[in-house]
């Protein structure tokens, strides 16, 4: 393993020294999950500064002038931010056009959202991404945020796209498992 996704929460950016240190042990490259609840970017800021992240995955929770703010703020750094496509794969899109914020194709969601796996859009909306959370789920799995293992042919349909879209440069392995693929742009 060469690389991780850190999922982070409110309470790791506010005891972020911890946090660094513990990164500082590995020789990995990191990609940073912003938490899900709360607006920390600050917390953020430091640690992606400090960890030399390249990729900042955030969800579309953000009122548009705390998005400025993100976006503004983290200029300095060189890092791709992302927005997932928690809600929807469209939702991200106004962002994305606005304040020049990459895609995070989440497929688990996609798959979510149309109920089941369509080869194509799949693969426009992959090559269209920055980075991808790879999934193991299928359609009406009981699990969410599976490993791959867990779905054998989705899981190798969708290494295939992601192949022919771009190189893998980081693997996120999810606490849970789930692995995704990102490519610095």
């Amino acid at each position: 393993m060469r690389a991780v996704e850190l999922y982070t929460n409110n309470s790791w950016l506010q005891n972020i020294d911890d946090v660094i240190n513990t990164c500082a042990k590995y020789s990995l490259q990191y990609a940073i999950h912003a938490p899900s609840k709360g607006y920390e970017p600050e917390g953020l800021f430091i640690l992606a500064e400090q960890i030399g992240t390249k990729i900042i995955v955030f969800h579309s929770i953000y009122w548009d002038d705390e998005w400025e703010y993100i976006v503004k703020r983290f200029k300095t750094l060189p890092c791709k931010l992302c927005i997932e496509n928690t809600y929807g794969a469209v939702k991200p899109i106004k962002y994305m056009r606005r304040f020049g914020i990459g895609r995070c194709l989440d497929l688990e969601h996609l798959i979510l959202e149309v109920n089941g796996i369509f080869e194509e859009p799949f693969f426009d909306l992959m090559k269209e991404s920055s980075h991808i959370h790879m999934t193991g789920y299928t359609l009406g799995g009981k699990f969410w945020h599976t490993p791959l293992h867990y779905a054998p042919e989705p899981k190798h349909l969708f290494v295939k796209y992601a192949q022919k879209s771009w190189l893998f440069r980081i693997c996120r392995l999810r606490g849970d498992g789930a692995v995704s693929n990102s490519r610095i742009v």
